[in-house]
């Protein structure tokens, strides 16, 4: 099987890869996280507190949430799109609690060994990255070309987070050669 992790899937992914070396035959990272440790804003730690966290994304509610996670540039031109589709898996039981959960448990931290592990394995790895995310840095990914010798990287220009869907025609050939090889 193959596995595709965007963002916060990257290191779940990447750590699937790891944990199972025989089930992943190719792994695509696209603008992951875990190159780097973020450092968490004020925002963000308050949210990571008992009882606060819940009390305050239950008061933003699902329009307060979409006003947040549409704030990259990219995302905003997208949002037509996405903030549909984002709205229908805020609706879903345990989705803020899960948001919570990526915050509390470090999923924002660093997964350098998991990658560094990846990088051991001589494995079909692509990583695209557009050059103009403003959700994992772009710089972020010359740690992963060190630790992953050989994976086959390609920068995607005038983009942001969201390169499948900000630059598809040009996104989509790459993915799918690839993964037919």
């Amino acid at each position: 099987m193959s596995l595709v992790g965007l963002s916060t899937g990257g290191p779940i992914t990447a750590a699937y890869t790891a944990r199972f070396p025989e089930r992943v035959h190719k792994l695509v990272l696209i603008d992951p996280v875990g190159a780097k440790r973020f450092a968490l804003g004020q925002a963000l730690k308050v949210l990571a507190l008992p009882f606060v966290g819940e009390t305050i994304i239950g008061l933003l509610g699902i329009k307060g949430m979409t006003r947040i996670s549409s704030s990259e540039e990219a995302i905003r031109a997208y949002a037509d799109q996405l903030l549909p589709r984002y709205i229908v898996q805020m609706k879903y039981k345990g989705f803020k609690r899960a948001i919570l959960s990526t915050i509390r448990n470090d999923m924002l931290g660093s997964f350098q060994h998991v990658y560094e592990q990846i990088g051991k394995m001589n494995k079909p790895v692509l990583l695209l990255w557009g050059e103009h995310d403003h959700t994992v840095p772009f710089k972020h990914s010359n740690t992963l070309q060190e630790v992953i010798p050989g994976m086959e990287f390609h920068a995607i220009k005038d983009c942001g987070h969201i390169p499948h869907y900000e630059k598809p025609d040009e996104v989509n050939p790459i993915l799918l050669d690839f993964l037919r090889k």
